[in-house]
């Protein structure tokens, strides 16, 4: 959306805040509004994810990170937030409006100073705000107080879970009792994430050098590829993918003698893998020898075999991670699998065979079977991580 478009919203948002904190009866429970995300970048001349950080007359105990109070619940009703593009965060008011999440914000409200018309400007036109960071120390100070509340609270939600009168006081806004227990495990896990060392802080002492073949094509088609040993496996997906030279549109899982790993979300159906974020390349591939599968596209059905080769220790001058060797070009994304591939490469290889499917347009676009760049599949494996894969890439 249009800084303009945002800056409306917002004003609405204020408005409706200014009449709470007016209101002679009636519930008062808003503090102060905070603009997040990337608003906050005065080079981004249109803004796709918007958010704001509501905090609320709700001591900490009473709202750890994700929980979802009634207050929340009227809030959004009364701010109409399922009617505009912007994502609201919940705190209480007695900690920082900075979260696990969005570590830079800038107040635009306030119930003691009202809307604040220079933050609004700087919204609007791009310019400078005064956008409260906080430092490495006091992040984790914070994470570290905020843990426990979120042990506390998840641990509330699993006792009371079958509860009757809590189980209709939990349901409602959409929202019914499992979206509550998802909700608080998934808030503790973040602020655990906050609080682990970050991978150069960590310093991984090995990398792990795999071969991975894609499975049901001949001649093979493989690649090379060297990962740090503590690498995410979320991370290691997108790696994989983007080393075979997958788009990366769909959906993929790992399956490790019959323990599958894959993403969680509650707006995906779980196929009972455990989340891929919470392990590492070296909980799934150990040792020399160790081996997995890896699928991607579950439609057209295409399965990798992950073997690995060599561990060592890490190059101080090497960039990870990285293709080192490998053979032929992936096939196109949604040519229909291993069969589909095939019937490619037949009618590629036989002009007189008809192309319902439209494949030789494929090979004007520039593929060809045989091509591979080792430095162009090394380059992508860099390719920031997207959104859908818990990064910041759109």
């Amino acid at each position: 959306m249009k800084r303009s478009t945002l800056v409306r919203h917002l004003k609405r948002l204020a408005e409706v805040a200014g009449e709470d904190a007016q209101a002679e009866y009636g519930p008062r429970p808003l503090v102060s509004l905070w603009i997040t995300g990337e608003a906050l970048d005065a080079e981004a001349s249109t803004i796709d994810h918007s958010a704001i950080v509501i905090v609320v007359d709700v001591p900490s105990q009473g709202l750890s990170w994700r929980a979802r109070p009634s207050i929340a619940d009227y809030l959004t009703v009364r701010l109409s937030l399922t009617k505009t593009p912007i994502w609201a965060v919940y705190r209480p008011r007695d900690w920082p409006a900075w979260n696990a999440e969005h570590r830079s914000v800038a107040k635009f409200w306030s119930i003691d100073g009202g809307l604040d018309e220079a933050v609004i400007a700087g919204i609007r036109d791009g310019g400078d705000l005064p956008v409260v960071t906080p430092g490495d120390a006091e992040f984790r100070a914070q994470m570290e107080t905020e843990v426990v509340a979120s042990r506390r609270h998840l641990d509330d939600v699993v006792a009371r879970f079958y509860d009757n009168r809590w189980r209709a006081n939990h349901k409602g806004f959409g929202l019914y009792p499992g979206d509550h227990l998802w909700w608080a495990a998934a808030g503790l896990r973040d602020i655990e994430k906050a609080l682990a060392p970050s991978g150069a802080e960590a310093g991984p002492a090995t990398i792990v050098q795999a071969k991975v073949t894609l499975r049901g094509v001949e001649p093979p088609i493989w690649r090379r590829v060297v990962v740090p040993s503590n690498m995410p496996l979320h991370e290691f997906a997108w790696a994989l993918i983007r080393a075979m030279g997958w788009n990366g549109s769909h959906l993929h899982m790992y399956d490790v003698a019959g323990t599958k790993y894959g993403s969680i979300s509650p707006d995906w159906e779980s196929l009972g893998e455990l989340d891929e974020e919470s392990f590492r390349v070296d909980d799934v591939l150990p040792a020399i020898g160790s081996e997995l599968r890896f699928d991607y596209d579950f439609g057209d059905g295409w399965e990798h075999d992950v073997v690995v080769e060599a561990i060592e220790p890490v190059d101080p001058a090497a960039t990870y991670p990285s293709c080192v060797d490998g053979a032929r070009a992936c096939p196109p994304d949604d040519v229909g699998g291993p069969h589909g591939y095939q019937e490619m490469l037949d009618v590629l290889a036989d002009p007189r065979l008809e192309d319902p499917n439209q494949v030789r347009a494929w090979a004007r676009d520039g593929w060809a079977a045989d091509r591979f760049d080792v430095a162009e599949a090394g380059t992508a494996m860099q390719e920031p991580l997207p959104r859908s894969l818990g990064g910041t890439a759109p």
